[in-house]
């Protein structure tokens, strides 16, 4: 027959254990959070490289136009 000296060990024991996986459900909680935030923030920094990428070709060919109208001004005043 089991002694009171080793049910307490037991029950002690559960608690323990079932502390221990109240915690790890929440550090799975954090976890799954981090992971949708962290797939966002890729989202938001691809969104951003491709929208850089867009403005520095509006630039290439807004400093290509200035240059056209600056070598035909020049073109024209020789």
């Amino acid at each position: 027959m089991m002694e009171l000296h080793d049910f307490k060990q037991i029950c002690a024991y559960e608690r323990q254990s079932a502390n221990y996986q109240k915690k790890w459900l929440e550090i799975e909680k954090q976890i799954g959070a981090l992971s949708l935030e962290i797939h966002e923030k890729e989202i938001q920094r691809h969104f951003l490289e491709e929208y850089r990428d867009y403005i520095e070709s509006l630039q290439i060919t807004s400093n290509k136009y200035a240059q056209a109208i600056r070598n035909k001004s020049l073109g024209e005043k020789s």
